[in-house]
């Protein structure tokens, strides 16, 4: 069974949605299945026209988008869920239940598991760079933003590689 990866933003109406997008493309090969959702999402927004149109011109289609909040169901066989920014790691780390079998990554540190007894003191540490938010700001700023999560979705690969596998994975 096809193993999934969660990307959460805010709105699950900009970043998530390209990074869902983008590693759909990027990771065509690989047998997993990618996915976004919004800590703070309207279930059925679209994605932004700007994130559309950015999309679009990669040759992708985030059309038929429509937000997700974040919740159970969203996590669902989830076996990383990550966020674009260090707020959004630390929210999922505070929702989801130590139960969970998942791990928790931010996008810009790639591999790097914030759940496997990692205290805020390392989290902290550990840093990691963050996907700014392009809402409400002009189209080529979104542009960048894509471009960023392209370049760090290549630096998951070696993860997501083994989490298709499914080595060192939660069940």
């Amino acid at each position: 069974m096809p193993r999934r990866i969660v990307f959460v933003c805010t709105g699950n109406s900009c970043r998530s949605p390209l990074a869902e997008v983008l590693a759909r493309a990027r990771y065509a090969d690989l047998p997993l299945i990618f996915a976004s959702a919004g800590t703070d999402a309207v279930a059925g927004q679209p994605a932004s026209p700007e994130a559309c149109a950015v999309a679009t011109g990669r040759g992708l289609d985030l059309g038929g988008h429509r937000a997700t909040p974040l919740d159970a169901a969203s996590l669902a066989g989830a076996v990383w869920v990550i966020g674009m920014t260090r707020a959004h790691v630390a929210l999922l780390r505070a929702r989801l239940s130590p139960a969970w079998p998942g791990r928790v990554g931010l996008l810009g540190l790639p591999g790097f598991d914030w759940r496997t007894g990692r205290t805020a003191t390392d989290a902290a540490a550990a840093g990691g760079l963050e996907v700014p938010d392009p809402w409400q700001q002009p189209p080529e700023r979104y542009g960048a933003v894509a471009a960023l999560i392209d370049r760090w979705l290549l630096a998951w690969h070696d993860v997501f590689a083994e989490a298709s596998a499914g080595k060192d994975c939660p069940e």
